[in-house]
């Protein structure tokens, strides 16, 4: 049987810059929205992400609060995972495409 261990605390989990992009991926977030909603800069995001910059212990914590409010890290033998929280409701992306192929906006629930 497999154990998967499954965290919220901030104490327990670390981000990286691979956990950061799966998370963002998850949720279907850009590095532009998670900078609105962590007040990280924008720059800061990007270079933790794409090119593996530290960031400051107060951007770590900003990113991780975030984050921790809509998924949880995980561990399974060994390896990281990410899953969305369960009270994270809706669609996971705001387009649809339609019958004909044209991107339209899907309705508000």
């Amino acid at each position: 049987m497999r154990h998967v261990s499954i965290s919220d605390d901030p104490s327990k989990v670390w981000l990286t810059p691979e956990r950061v992009a799966s998370a963002m991926g998850v949720l279907h977030w850009d590095a532009a929205h998670l900078s609105a909603v962590s007040g990280v800069p924008l720059a800061t995001i990007v270079g933790y992400v794409d090119f593996g910059v530290a960031l400051a212990v107060d951007e770590d914590g900003a990113i991780k609060r975030v984050l921790l409010e809509k998924v949880e890290f995980t561990t399974s033998e060994g390896e990281p995972g990410i899953v969305r929280k369960a009270h994270v409701t809706g669609p996971l992306s705001h387009v649809t495409f339609g019958d004909n192929g044209r991107r339209r906006k899907r309705p508000k629930l």
